[in-house]
């Protein structure tokens, strides 16, 4: 399956984060796809996109975390069909019983990079743009880098989130939400 969006590789302080796309449209296209394996710090384990799972024929957001406490994020599409989703993406904790929305997160976006769109990293109404996602596309957004406050990009006002399980919520612009499979946060 082809990746689409840059591997970006960020530093244990994230303190450069940028790509040489401008970030200017309004409906960011995804990049024309390549053929190039990505480096395995980049790829979805084994278990993602799932398959024979309820839901897995949609779109799945997969996490993965790596070193330095951040979290891979890919967002497949399995529905044979093109479709668009919002930019804003969700974050739910699994608190033992049920599965509950992450309070207390700064912006996480389905974006090519981190390039700010007129000097801003996170632009009003930005989390309610659709973005293309191709059929069989894969796209991999910054990571979430493991915390609360300031969660993508930039760490500003943050904090280390707490280990536990956790999975990733992209709602399409018709409303439909999918949700990813879980995976393991560890202590920082």
């Amino acid at each position: 399956m082809a990746r689409l969006g840059p591997v970006l590789a960020f530093s244990a302080l994230f303190i450069a984060c940028g790509s040489s796309s401008s970030g200017g449209a309004r409906n960011e296209a995804p990049p024309p796809a390549t053929s190039a394996p990505a480096p395995p710090s980049a790829e979805a384990p084994a278990s993602c996109p799932p398959t024979g799972e309820s839901g897995a024929s949609g779109v799945v957001a997969c996490g993965r975390p790596r070193g330095g406490g951040d979290v891979a994020i890919s967002i497949h599409n399995q529905s044979g069909q093109d479709l668009r989703i919002r930019r804003g993406m969700f974050l739910e904790h699994f608190d033992g019983e049920r599965w509950i929305a992450m309070e207390g997160l700064g912006p996480l976006w389905v974006r090519v990079g981190c390039a700010p769109r007129d000097g801003v990293l996170f632009w009003g109404g930005g989390e309610t743009e659709c973005v293309d996602l191709a059929a069989g596309a894969v796209l991999e957004p910054p990571p979430w880098m493991g915390m609360v406050g300031d969660v993508q990009c930039a760490c500003e006002h943050c904090s280390p989130a707490p280990q536990g399980r956790y999975r990733f919520v992209v709602r399409g612009c018709d409303q439909q939400e999918y949700r990813g499979p879980s995976f393991e946060l560890p202590a920082h």
